[in-house]
């Protein structure tokens, strides 16, 4: 039922033409489902309904997976990218010195919920990250013609995809590489 209730979002949005759709409507699906289960902790109630658990913006499994396809598409669409053009010079501005504050915290916050056992400190950080790289992107141009400048905001999408990645591989959830 979730893959079949992803498929229908991904239908209406316009996502249809993507390669594998069944696939990545089931890994969306049952993302949902896995994300929702496991955001809250354990002693707290939760009411559940399909329109809130599929949406793609929001505190939500696919929120992460879309994130982790665009910064995917960003890589991609970036093409051949020198990193040893890199210039951390560039890393001054507020928001993007928060997404690599929050990057620096994936380790802390893994070793937490291990501690812990408690996997909605990396599904909240997950979101946190999320939310604070789409912050970033929304305020940067990121494939631009100046090869210093794409490949210092290249390299920090490429750090978050990673740990996007990771982080949901950790709670069982799939990254789909286009959404």
């Amino acid at each position: 039922e979730a893959k079949e209730k992803a498929l229908e979002i991904m239908i209406q949005n316009g996502r249809d033409g993507i390669e594998n759709r069944e696939q990545v409507a089931e890994d969306i699906g049952i993302g949902a489902m896995t994300f929702i289960n496991l955001y809250n902790s354990a002693n707290k109630d939760v009411t559940f309904s399909w329109e809130n658990a599929l949406r793609f913006d929001g505190e939500t499994g696919p929120y992460l997976q879309y994130t982790h396809a665009r910064c995917n598409s960003l890589i991609k669409k970036a093409g051949e990218t020198d990193l040893s053009k890199i210039n951390p010079d560039l890393y001054q501005d507020q928001t993007t010195f928060e997404v690599i504050k929050a990057l620096n915290n994936y380790q802390s916050t893994i070793v937490s919920a291990g501690e812990k056992n408690e996997p909605s400190y990396i599904c909240r950080y997950l979101i946190d990250l999320a939310q604070k790289f789409n912050k970033f992107y929304n305020e940067f141009a990121i494939v631009v013609d100046d090869e210093e400048v794409r490949a210092t905001r290249i390299a920090l999408v490429s750090a978050v995809k990673k740990v996007l990645k990771d982080g949901l591989r950790l709670v069982c959830i799939k990254a789909p590489n286009e959404m």
